[in-house]
């Protein structure tokens, strides 16, 4: 499936950065004067027609966007981060870039479809990001700022919000499944994809990115996040439909996304990805995290994604993959 960047549908995203560097004036200051309208604000979830900079009750200054589109979007993402990185704002292992997007168009059948398909590409998703910490909840538990998706975990939310809902009064049954389908779980809106954030932004929000000032990859990230909603809600995917599906297969579904020439911003998107999981190979993470051992997965990926890597990483190719068919 050909897949265009889609102008139209606006996108946000979040910025989080460390307690050690600029503080929350002195971040908004500098953008103001970069000629980027910025309020200094204090926590909420407003959303504002100009960034924003608010305090973050695990992280340090959180940047935060006003609704974007199209190039124009992707453009002051870059003049943000050249402002942050310009002033010494840093990044570590607790902080994250968020992304939603906007889903007026949203039904339960797209919401799950959305939540299905995410799930099951967490294999390429790992291989692409680093893992970040993880907090306690309070009880001896401990849960992730964006923990894992499973069909198994949405399919069972899923059935358990269609008992809910045949019980209640809510009318609104898009945004009753939105609230529910994971309430079953620790922290329902700290996952990898928080469908909570329809509730107060008509949005869905994806977590799963580490923390960045790095302009060309979170606006990747964006592309290729987008590019996941428009497969999902193009049609009805089901749990079942991908249960049996190999990580081959999802591998190569993935690389297909915003397959499209006539596209230079998911083409663009697509290189910088698929680069990125390439040198994660190369310093053998696909390894530690068990994505090697499924090297037939791998190598459908590689296959699709050879004509997007850099010469050097070419001729590291035949080296790599005997070492991680060494190591199985």
């Amino acid at each position: 499936m050909q897949v265009q960047f889609d102008s139209n549908r606006q996108f946000g995203v979040e910025i989080e950065t460390a307690v050690s560097g600029p503080s929350i004036p002195q971040i908004a200051r500098a953008l103001n004067e970069a000629g980027i309208p910025t309020a200094n604000e204090g926590y909420n979830h407003t959303t504002m027609s100009i960034w924003k900079v608010v305090p973050d009750g695990s992280t340090g200054p959180e940047v935060v966007s006003p609704p974007l589109k199209g190039q124009d979007g992707l453009d002051q993402i870059k003049a943000v981060c050249d402002v942050l990185n310009a002033i010494g704002c840093r990044v570590n292992r607790s902080t994250g870039i968020h992304v939603h997007h906007d889903f007026e168009d949203a039904t339960v059948t797209k919401m799950k479809s959305v939540l299905f398909l995410y799930a099951k590409a967490q294999v390429l998703t790992n291989a692409l990001l680093p893992t970040r910490v993880t907090v306690s909840n309070g009880n001896g538990r401990f849960t992730g700022y964006a923990n894992q998706l499973s069909l198994s975990m949405i399919e069972a939310g899923a059935q358990r919000v269609n008992s809910m809902y045949s019980r209640s009064r809510y009318g609104d049954r898009t945004r009753f499944f939105a609230s529910n389908v994971l309430s079953g779980e620790d922290h329902p809106r700290y996952h990898t994809v928080n469908s909570q954030a329809f509730l107060g932004h008509g949005t869905i929000e994806f977590r799963q990115h580490s923390g960045s000032l790095n302009a060309q990859k979170i606006q990747s990230w964006v592309v290729f996040t987008q590019n996941i909603m428009t497969v999902a809600t193009s049609k009805n995917i089901t749990s079942k439909a991908l249960e049996n599906k190999s990580h081959a297969a999802i591998w190569k579904v993935m690389a297909t996304l915003g397959r499209d020439t006539h596209c230079p911003i998911t083409k663009k998107a697509r290189q910088n990805i698929f680069q990125r999981i390439f040198e994660n190979a190369e310093r053998g993470r696909l390894v530690s995290i068990g994505i090697s051992t499924d090297l037939r997965g791998l190598n459908e990926f590689l296959g699709v994604a050879r004509r997007y890597l850099k010469p050097e990483q070419l001729k590291a190719l035949k080296r790599i993959s005997k070492r991680i068919s060494y190591q199985y």
